[in-house]
């Protein structure tokens, strides 16, 4: 006499990567969240691209949202990054020309106070010949 119930054969599941998931998404919140960070966001565009490649491994072998969220929030994070650099760059380049111009205005400021400096008390000879700028 069988006292079981009967059972249903035993059906094989597919894998649900919850690892690779649960780091997809783990990544792609650090690289959202250190892209706004100057010289950090480095390290956050690296964790972006490993969260993407981490996310689509995942996300074709189980269909959950865990590993499309990591998708979407390690590209985020790797966009964000490129956008911020790219902007810095223009700023320090901007920068750049300024303290340029400052530098050759500071140089001819002192050309000029030489100039002036040379005729000593005669003010006459010295707007004449330095000019007045």
């Amino acid at each position: 006499m069988n006292t079981h119930p009967y059972m249903p054969p035993a059906t094989r599941q597919r894998p649900q990567m919850t690892g690779l998931s649960i780091t997809a998404l783990v990544l792609g919140s650090v690289a959202l969240a250190l892209s706004p960070i100057p010289i950090l966001n480095n390290a956050g565009a690296i964790c972006g691209i490993l969260a993407i490649i981490m996310g689509l491994v995942a996300a074709a072998r189980s269909r959950r949202w865990m590993p499309v969220f990591g998708i979407l929030l390690g590209t985020a994070g790797f966009i964000v990054t490129l956008a911020l650099q790219a902007q810095w760059a223009r700023e320090f380049e901007e920068l750049e020309r300024d303290l340029d111009q400052i530098s050759e205005i500071e140089s001819n400021s002192q050309e000029f106070f030489d100039c002036w400096d040379s005729y000593g008390d005669d003010t006459a000879r010295a707007m004449i010949y330095c000019g007045e700028e």
